[in-house]
């Protein structure tokens, strides 16, 4: 009676888990997320991809500083000045004030020189043994600084300018390569949650299968037909195919809160994803014709965004060169300037006077030299920069190796996937036979149980064999996509969809940002 019962008990438990479990999918099949739009969600709330959205235009902002250095500068200051000297005679003491404004306009120019215009007026009161004498001045003055060694010519000065736009470039590639890189781990991600929900649909149908048999075991041995031991043996299948099903939920699920993740929608706010969903089935890839694999390669290298970012490296590296080598001159300026001077009691008639030159000028022309001893720091500089335009220029070569390699792996990844799927499909069919064969010799009582667990988990490890390369195949042929430039055209995206995601982003509408 006792023994009837535990049997009893065990078949309704696995009764019950095989209904959950189809419960459970019956419900996700309700939600199904098509991967055009869990690839438009990512792309537009990836928290990452939200992030990394910032800097090219951190990196205009560079621009505009470099740029900025050669803006015209207004500069003005003004001064009061008060002096009293007294003797032993207070009538004969003098009283000093004096005010002072400076005005003008400053300009550095792509030649390196420093232009300034300016004028100054001034107000002077001296009371002398109690006689007031009052003066006014004004000076208009022109004076320029040309470099004519270290820090000379317009292509020293620009190039700041000329580094911050190639950072500017390539910031632009970088990001465009990040949106490749997302794509494709979104995509890989999706065909991961196929994967498994794929997977625990296979553990399912063994769980079922294993049901079934223990059920028709117990029912053999209240017959007598068959022995305890093949029983223990049903039973502790069925075990193991329930342990395979809680391993198999728990993968569906971590697998989805991957792709939620990438996704950034706001159900992850939660402990938990507020909806289990479904997604499209792993379908064998469509059989198009693969290029041959020197075509991929040549494409690979051909449109590698590594290979542009490298490229403004060596540009920025260049740049870097030619500043650290013009600090290995002497610096030698020339300079020049001319005030024309005006003078009288009046301030606007003393500033008629300057403009006329009519009470006096001052020029000056001149040159200065400062030469380091030794030139050590700017010698070592140079040095530093050479080694690592050298560097630079290396690791595009070395890109480019790795890049080809990656092309013939994936290129093989994918042969070697189409060819597994096709070897795989034909052993299911062959391991279903043998199965079906045991089972009905079993039935027959002439074969032991034994031949039956064997054939049944041979069929189980073709099944799963099969789901593995066609996850393989999947993932093969999203890199090989990825790799050869066609990863936006697999999915329907063209440059001018990934190119509007350069600018900024609008974080008001995030579904993760907290509003409050």
């Amino acid at each position: 009676m006792f023994s009837f019962i535990y049997r009893f008990v065990i078949l309704i438990l696995g009764s019950l888990l095989i209904l959950h479990s189809k419960t459970s999918t019956s419900a996700s099949e309700d939600s199904v997320l098509p991967l055009s739009k869990a690839l438009d969600q990512a792309l537009r709330h990836n928290l990452a991809l939200t992030i990394s959205r910032y800097e090219p235009q951190k990196q205009k902002d560079a621009v505009l500083i470099e740029a900025a250095s050669f803006d015209t500068g207004v500069f003005a200051n003004t001064q009061y000045r008060e002096r009293q000297a007294t003797t032993s005679s207070l009538s004969q003491g003098s009283f000093v004030n004096q005010s002072r404004v400076n005005v003008g306009l400053d300009k550095r120019l792509k030649s390196g020189a420093s232009v300034r215009l300016g004028t100054s007026a001034s107000s002077t009161d001296t009371k002398t043994n109690g006689l007031l004498d009052p003066v006014a001045s004004g000076t208009i003055s022109l004076s320029v600084r040309q470099p004519l060694l270290l820090g000379a010519g317009a292509q020293v000065n620009l190039a700041p300018l000329v580094r911050a736009s190639a950072k500017q470039e390539q910031s632009i590639e970088i990001l465009r390569s990040e949106i490749l890189d997302f794509i494709t781990e979104v995509e890989i991600a999706y065909w991961n949650v196929a994967f498994s929900q794929a997977n625990a649909l296979l553990v399912r149908s063994n769980l079922e299968l294993a049901n079934s048999l223990l059920a028709e075991n117990l029912e053999r041995a209240r017959l007598g037909l068959v022995t305890q031991l093949e029983v223990m043996q049903a039973r502790t299948e069925f075990l193991k195919q329930q342990e395979s099903t809680i391993i198999a939920g728990r993968a569906v699920q971590d697998s989805q809160d991957r792709l939620i993740t990438l996704i950034g929608i706001d159900s992850l706010a939660g402990n938990e994803p507020s909806q289990m969903f479904s997604v499209e089935p792993l379908q064998p890839t469509s059989q198009t014709p693969l290029p041959e694999m020197h075509l991929v390669v040549a494409t690979a290298l051909q449109v590698d965004a590594d290979t542009k970012i490298q490229h403004k490296e060596i540009e920025i590296a260049r740049l870097n060169q030619l500043l650290a080598k013009n600090l290995t001159v002497p610096k030698l300026d020339f300079t020049a300037g001319v005030d024309y001077l005006g003078s009288d009691t009046v301030l606007h008639q003393a500033y008629s006077e300057a403009y006329r030159g009519a009470d006096g000028h001052d020029w000056n022309v001149g040159f200065e030299l400062r030469v380091p001893w030794g030139f050590r720091d700017a010698r070592a500089r140079y040095n530093r920069a050479s080694r690592t335009l050298q560097q630079q220029e290396l690791r595009l070569y070395e890109i480019r190796q790795i890049k080809a390699r990656l092309a013939r792996s994936a290129w093989r990844a994918v042969q070697a996937g189409t060819q597994r799927v096709e070897v795989t499909q034909t052993a299911i069919a062959l391991n279903e036979e043998s199965f079906e064969q045991e089972r009905a010799r079993y039935g027959a009582g002439l074969t032991a149980y034994r031949q039956v667990l064997e054939a049944q988990r041979d069929l189980d490890r073709a099944r799963r064999s099969h789901l593995q390369a066609l996850i393989d195949q999947r993932r093969a042929t999203v890199q090989l996509a990825r790799i050869d430039g066609t990863i936006l055209d697999r999915n329907g995206y063209t440059w001018v969809d990934a190119d509007a995601l350069l600018s900024p982003p609008n974080v008001e509408d995030h579904p993760l940002i907290d509003k409050n």
